[in-house]
């Protein structure tokens, strides 16, 4: 039995049945994936930044039930002292020595307040000892090297139909 955390992406593809064009798939992938944690009896938790994110493009009038729902399905765990210990050593060390967020700033490719939300998430992670994060978010992978093992999710097979709950 693992502990996963989960980023933004794969919730708004599994919960939300939402994608961009071109990554419609991804809604199929990301549920066969919660449902394969849920069968492995694998936790999943989801950063409170996380839910923050998921959050920002509900209205507010559907907010309390969407949150009551992922509270209900998935461990939401705040952002906490211990969390913004992870977080800030995470800052400090990829600010001094990480040539790739160097680089990821130089280019423009993220922002800094993008890349410390994802040091947030990984703070979280770290501090419930979750032995990795799944997310398909490049920067966050970046920022994770040599912290915490973070990558996409696996090419899994079909599984029967387990009515995956999707908040209403």
């Amino acid at each position: 039995m693992s502990l996963i955390a989960i980023d933004t992406q794969i919730l708004i593809w599994a919960v939300k049945r939402e994608a961009t064009p071109g990554q419609e798939p991804m809604i199929e992938k990301a549920t066969r994936y919660l449902e394969h944690l849920d069968k492995c009896k694998d936790q999943i938790i989801i950063p409170s930044v996380v839910v923050s994110e998921f959050l920002a493009n509900v209205p507010d009038e559907r907010e309390a039930a969407v949150l009551k729902a992922l509270e209900k399905r998935f461990m939401v765990i705040p952002f906490d002292t211990l969390a913004a210990v992870h977080a800030a050593r995470i800052w400090r060390k990829n600010s001094e020595g990480n040539p790739s967020i160097t680089e990821l700033l130089k280019a423009g490719s993220f922002t800094k307040a993008k890349i410390k939300a994802d040091i947030q998430i990984i703070g979280t992670a770290l501090a419930r000892k979750a032995d990795r994060i799944t997310t398909h978010d490049e920067g966050l992978v970046k920022s994770a090297t040599g912290h915490i093992e973070a990558g996409p999710m696996p090419d899994l097979p079909a599984l029967p139909e387990l009515g995956f709950p999707r908040p209403e």
